[in-house]
């Protein structure tokens, strides 16, 4: 009984020393590359005004099927692209909202893009047909 009383008093001891671990050596040729002191920095990468159109998701309708949701919006297929700085996407953006809220009578409608990584984004709409604030239904 002795021996094992004595046998977890060193196991406890054991786990309660913290250990000591030594600096690990540098091996010659895995420390982190630095470029040479006269090299110039790379110019950063300016991103494409190129924008791949991937569709539009509309929810919140649940009275107005969304087929015919989409159909009023009329935005372009999917795919289509659109050079952002000459402004090309940006009218079929203003004009859809409109358009959607003088076909049907949505308490809200609201906006909002998606980057899917690169060039690609989706285009989403909510639109909610009821609105505790005024009281609007469709």
């Amino acid at each position: 009984m002795q021996r094992f009383a004595l046998s977890g008093l060193a196991l406890l001891m054991a786990c309660a020393t913290p250990v000591r671990r030594a600096a690990s050596p540098v091996v010659p040729g895995t420390q982190a590359f630095e470029p040479p002191r006269g090299a110039k920095a790379a110019a950063p990468v300016k991103p494409s005004p190129v924008y791949v159109f991937e569709g539009v998701e509309v929810f919140g309708s649940r009275k107005v099927p969304k087929e015919k949701l989409l159909e009023v919006i009329g935005m372009p297929a999917p795919g289509a692209r659109f050079n952002l700085e000459q402004g090309a996407f940006t009218p079929h953006l203003t004009e859809s909202g409109p358009r959607l809220l003088a076909a049907y009578t949505f308490a809200f409608c609201r906006d909002s893009m998606r980057d899917l990584g690169g060039d690609r984004a989706a285009w989403h709409r909510w639109v909610e047909q009821t609105c505790a604030a005024n009281g609007a239904r469709n």
